[in-house]
């Protein structure tokens, strides 16, 4: 059996839902990765939004998917679209693997990785004990993915300090935001965006650390933070642990302390002088897409 047709091979035998994975999107692209001699087609996911929930894009095919991102983190995935179990092998810079989980078709939490990792690698369960992928292997990456390496998620500014963030600006996105996750990487953040400014409150549902919440109005201006953290019980936390203090279209979540280690609020949460949320025109855009 060819190298190039072995996952393909054992996806065929792990249901009958099991189809080939789907042709690269790029005319003349084949991206590929090796691991132990053996060739191994993937999806090579480079960008958001498409990266938050890679394996809705295969799903029945049950297919090998690459995902990248432009620096090391601290990444999480749900199992949207997952029909089968799968074993997620993330990786350094350099394609070693740094560690392997199980992300269960059944599993509502996701996986966390332990560490932070540049790849994050989905191979089916089935035929991942096939190839007996182990920590510490190294990935080799085809030439199709060094030549599209993953794209930046943005840089936003509060006071003039940047923090990089993922953009949640979709109903889903939002409402799922940073639950279930076990860390998030220094100087990142989740940005929530709405279509229109108004009455802003949130809870700790599901939140397993610690979190700063800012809310800006219209223009940008910070209204408040406030500083949270999680109930005894995470799961059973719905009611409002933060509210805007007035009409708020952007949210801010990081690391509980974030905004006071730069010096931007006081104890009170209020911010010291007027303090903007500098955003790039490709964020402030998808407030008028926000649904």
């Amino acid at each position: 059996m060819k190298a190039g047709t072995l996952v393909l091979a054992a996806l065929a035998s792990a249901g009958s839902c099991a189809r080939p994975l789907p042709a690269p999107r790029e005319p003349g692209a084949a991206p590929h990765v090796t691991v132990r001699g053996r060739r191994l087609p993937v999806l090579w996911i480079a960008s958001d939004p498409a990266r938050r929930y890679p394996l809705e894009i295969v799903a029945p095919a049950a297919g090998v998917v690459l995902v990248g991102h432009e620096r090391d983190r601290i990444q999480h995935y749900f199992p949207e679209g997952v029909f089968i179990d799968y074993e997620v092998a993330f990786l350094s810079a350099e394609g070693a693997i740094l560690e392997v989980q199980r992300l269960q078709a059944d599993e509502e939490g996701g996986v966390t990785s332990r560490m932070p990792a540049r790849y994050a690698l989905f191979v089916p369960a089935s035929a991942f004990r096939s190839l007996g992928i182990a920590a510490n292997d190294r990935v080799e990456f085809s030439q199709e993915i060094a030549a599209r390496p993953p794209e930046p998620r943005p840089d936003v500014r509060v006071g003039g300090v940047p923090i990089r963030v993922e953009v949640s600006y979709r109903r889903r996105e939002r409402e799922r935001g940073l639950m279930r996750r076990r860390g998030l990487s220094d100087g990142e953040g989740m940005l929530f965006v709405y279509r229109e400014e108004g009455p802003r409150s949130f809870y700790m549902l599901h939140c397993l650390f610690a979190l700063d919440i800012a809310f800006f109005d219209r223009e940008g201006a910070l209204l408040t933070v406030v500083s949270t953290d999680p109930y005894p019980d995470p799961s059973k936390d719905t009611g409002e642990r933060a509210r805007s203090d007035g009409d708020a279209r952007y949210v801010l979540e990081t690391r509980k302390g974030w905004f006071a280690a730069h010096g931007l609020v006081g104890a009170d949460g209020r911010p010291k002088g007027t303090l903007r949320l500098e955003m790039p025109d490709s964020v402030r855009r998808l407030a008028e897409e926000a649904d």
